[in-house]
């Protein structure tokens, strides 16, 4: 009889999910954005190991050294070097995009 009751009560004050509704165009949008970004910001490292990748390809094949280490050092430098030089471009193309992504959550879920 106590549980009953209980069971009555709890069922009353249960809190009951709220549904959050997203236009499909709106998300689409926001995904496409995102992936746009993230070949932006992945450019310069791929870049700058593409064309050492190039170089030191050239160089090999050139001199006929074929040593595994003498492809991946410069091309880690050179990923090093891209990421520095290119760190504050980065950052501010992710902050302005993180910030326009919580100004629009609002607009999002209306």
């Amino acid at each position: 009889m106590f549980a009953a009751i209980c069971g009555r009560r709890l069922r009353r004050f249960r809190a009951r999910p709220s549904v959050v509704r997203v236009d499909t165009p709106q998300l689409a949008q926001l995904a496409a954005e995102a992936l746009q970004l993230m070949l932006w910001l992945s450019a310069p490292a791929l870049l700058a190991s593409m064309l050492a990748g190039l170089c030191t390809g050239l160089l090999q094949a050139a001199t006929q050294i074929q040593d595994p280490a003498l492809s991946f050092v410069p091309r880690l430098l050179a990923v090093a070097a891209a990421l520095f030089f290119s760190a504050a471009w980065m950052g501010e193309r992710l902050l302005s995009f993180t910030g326009a992504l919580w100004r629009d959550i609002p607009r999002l879920l209306s």
